[in-house]
């Protein structure tokens, strides 16, 4: 029997596994933008090591 307790419970958890799925999303869809991006990387095709984008 579901009691007014148990229903209480339903959209919190809901609303934090829409919330992983929309994160995990950005993150995947930030991911593939940085690896096809031309302009983000160098002559030799590699991407720039982390704090040297000024000796570019």
């Amino acid at each position: 029997m579901i009691t007014k307790d148990d229903d209480d419970d339903v959209h919190p958890a809901i609303f934090a596994n829409m919330l992983g799925l929309s994160l995990f999303l950005l993150v995947l869809f930030c991911h593939y933008e940085a690896t096809n991006n031309p302009k983000s990387r160098n002559r030799s095709g590699a991407f720039p090591t982390p704090g040297s984008w000024h000796m570019v």
